[in-house]
């Protein structure tokens, strides 16, 4: 007995020393650190989230994403006690007894992650430890961040009373849509103020912060109403409200009065933000498909796609993260008078156009349309609007697979008559003159022969976003797409000629931060799509088309190289000119937002008269 007591006693000892010298290391390496930040901070701190700042080529600031956020502060004592008491029923219902942490939930934490063998790190936290987490320590999930969360939190439940506490938290926490705190998420949803919400009202709004992409009310409704319902349950559970306010709240119907008060941006700007989600996207693990057996897999695909880019997007918004990217707004401001001139006097066709630089493979210049004046900018059709491309696709869809496969420009192909069968030939063509001059009966026989699939594998290759099963048909082959394509996939196709056959993913970002300084974006290596001998030869034919073909009328006189294809759709709904220089390749559409017959226009008119305005 005396040995097992000796054991028992010294077990015990080792578990006091092994305590204190946790508690020691806990306090020198978190506690201190702790106390001496929360010592120096001030109401101030908590009342700002993480910006995120967007640069353009020459380090100016393109964007900042927290100056367009809209924050209306309430102190304690305006903010409904409804408000409050929703937050801790759900959130942290031994919020007024605690010090800063659940001791329970600590617990959870650290058995889950010795078990897990460290890979599971997540859990409860109370509401300080949410405060401390937007203000000062960041969301990323890491045992070590855990602990400077913990002793953040004691630091702070030691300076701030627990109504100073909540203030903070009901103001800082996100709403989505920009909306920082109850009253801006009041006001934007529902056009009032946050004391003048019934308890329903009050409950919906409350569901949204805990995850705003998933519980955002107008994406989606039903998501946020089953989060609202809960909440209601905890506070009836929690004895927050009486079970005549329960019931009544649970049928009342919720009708949402949307202020719209979101910030637009411009051209360079929402391409710039749309880069950066993509990069957060890649970084939570998001798999992106270019590939679609049918346009019902390709909306199914689209649905998990868009709720993952609402949830990055959102990251990018309050993350803190930099952004640095290629929009060199020499190039930009070019690009836009290019469009604005040329369309000058026309009201009803809009346009739009991207610029990929030779070298680099970045975007340097995107322009979503005519200059708006009344500052209303919102759609950026360059990489928003899907278009039909016409006889823009033939020389990345037809004649570079035809040249990889062994055809050349002196070729002869035959130039069939579309409207009736493929077998009933033509006259006889050339490949080069079928280029040069936009033959479509030769470019339609001449992907029957090579197959379609294998020409839509090379757009595919260079992740043009919206190939379905039901483009494999030949009349792709003359640009009759199903869902259409952008000018930014197009650039980066014919930059991928410019670039001897190897293509690089289209994006503005040069480097990109989170806020710890750690980098999300490393670019790929080029991809080989066509032979380096392909894509010279290609390129010499579309010198031809500028100089002989259907672009002869832009009178290029510049001693500069310059090869390109124009690309006009039936009725003259869609207006394309795609072409290189040595410099950029850039693409430029033209039409109108809702797709209408247009006889005067064609490639060779407003598309050809904005390139070369740009390039010369």
């Amino acid at each position: 007995m005396k040995i097992i007591r000796r054991i028992f006693i010294g077990i015990l000892l080792l578990c006091v020393i092994a305590a204190s010298a946790g508690g020691i290391y806990f306090y020198q390496n978190y506690m201190k650190e702790a106390e001496q930040v929360i010592a120096n901070s001030g109401a101030n701190d908590f009342k700002k989230h993480q910006n995120s700042v967007i640069y353009d080529k020459n380090g100016k600031v393109l964007v900042n994403l927290s100056e367009n956020a809209n924050s209306k502060y309430l102190i304690y004592q305006d903010i409904p006690k409804n408000v409050q008491n929703a937050f801790i029923a759900v959130e942290d219902r031994a919020f007024w007894k605690h010090h800063g942490v659940n001791v329970k939930g600590i617990a959870r934490v650290l058995i889950k992650y010795m078990t897990s063998g460290g890979k599971e790190k997540h859990g409860a936290s109370t509401i300080t430890q949410q405060v401390i987490r937007n203000t000062f320590i960041g969301k990323e999930v890491k045992m070590d961040r855990k602990l400077r969360e913990i002793a953040y939190s004691f630091a702070l439940e030691q300076k701030y009373s627990k109504q100073n506490i909540m203030e903070f938290y009901i103001n800082n926490i996100y709403f989505g849509h920009q909306q920082y705190g109850i009253e801006s998420a009041s006001d934007y949803y529902f056009g009032k103020s946050a004391k003048k919400l019934s308890l329903a009202e009050t409950a919906y709004l409350c569901a949204i912060p805990n995850n705003p992409s998933y519980y955002d009310p107008l994406n989606e409704p039903n998501h946020t109403k089953q989060r609202q319902r809960k909440i209601l349950k905890d506070m009836y559970e929690t004895k927050l409200i009486t079970s005549g306010q329960y019931k009544s709240a649970l049928e009342e119907t919720v009708v949402l009065n949307r202020q719209k008060t979101e910030q637009t941006y411009d051209d360079p700007s929402t391409y710039a933000i749309y880069c950066a989600t993509v990069q957060i996207m890649k970084k939570d693990g998001f798999h992106f498909r270019y590939s679609f057996g049918s346009l019902k897999r390709y909306r199914k695909y689209k649905k998990k796609y868009n709720v993952a880019y609402r949830n990055a997007k959102e990251k990018l918004y309050t993350e803190g993260y930099r952004v640095y990217t290629s929009i060199d707004p020499e190039a930009q401001n070019k690009l836009q008078k290019a469009v604005d001139d040329g369309l000058k006097g026309e009201k009803k066709l809009q346009a739009a156009a991207t610029s990929i630089d030779h070298k680099t493979g970045k975007v340097v210049a995107i322009v979503g349309g005519k200059t708006d004046k009344k500052k209303t900018m919102g759609l950026n059709r360059a990489f928003e609007s899907k278009r039909q491309p016409g006889s823009a696709i033939k020389p990345i869809l037809v004649y570079g697979p035809a040249i990889d496969s062994g055809y050349h420009a002196g070729s002869t192909l035959q130039n069939v008559a579309i409207s009736k069968h493929v077998a009933d030939y033509g006259s006889s063509i050339s490949l080069e003159d079928a280029l040069t001059r936009s033959t479509n009966g030769a470019a339609y026989w001449l992907c029957n022969q090579i197959g379609i699939k294998r020409c839509l594998n090379y757009l595919k290759k260079m992740e043009f976003g919206s190939i379905v099963g039901e483009d494999e048909t030949l009349a792709s082959s003359l640009g009759g797409m199903t869902l259409g394509v952008n000018t930014v996939e197009m650039a980066s196709a014919y930059h991928c000629l410019l670039n001897d056959g190897k293509f690089i993913a289209p994006t503005c970002i040069e480097h990109m931060e989170d806020a710890d300084g750690i980098g999300l974006y490393f670019a790929k290596e080029p991809k080989q799509i066509y032979k380096k001998s392909t894509a010279k030869e290609l390129l010499s034919i579309m010198e031809n088309v500028i100089q002989n073909g259907t672009a002869k009328n832009m009178k290029w006189d510049s001693k500069r190289f310059a090869a390109g294809k124009t690309g006009t759709t039936n009725d003259g709904k869609d207006a394309w000119f795609a072409g290189v220089t040595d410099e950029y390749s850039t693409v430029v559409w033209v039409g109108c937002d809702k797709p209408k017959a247009n006889d005067e226009l064609y490639g060779n008119t407003y598309p050809v008269k904005i390139w070369k305005s740009y390039n010369k």
